[in-house]
């Protein structure tokens, strides 16, 4: 997570012993900028093996699917809201759903201009 240096807080005119959010809105004498969202990472998803694959979670939402192909022997897909990927083997599947999930979960702006 990028956090806003104190240089850009005297740029914007605010004063670092003052307002210390990223939008200019916080406590006097705060001097911690915070962000106004959280960005989810990696360790907040779980892998959980299904009898048809590896679903991936985030809290109670099913987020993406790893299936192995129909008719490729150690070769998997991606299941994403009804899209289905091209072949790959089981790591890189893996990685490209998290990927995926990531993108999706942090989709809005994390920080205001």
């Amino acid at each position: 997570m990028r956090y806003l240096r104190a240089a850009h807080f005297e740029d914007c005119g605010n004063n670092v012993g003052g307002t210390g959010s990223v939008d200019g809105v916080g406590d006097a004498g705060s001097t911690i900028a915070t962000p106004a969202r959280w960005i989810v990472g990696r360790d907040r998803l779980k892998w959980r093996a299904d009898v048809d694959g590896l679903d991936l979670y985030y809290g109670p939402a099913m987020l993406a699917r790893v299936v192995p192909d129909a008719t490729t022997p150690g070769m998997y897909r991606i299941l994403v809201r009804g899209q289905v990927s091209d072949m790959t083997n089981v790591s890189r599947a893996k990685d490209a759903a998290v990927s995926i999930a990531l993108g999706q979960l942090n989709l809005e702006p994390q920080e205001r201009p």
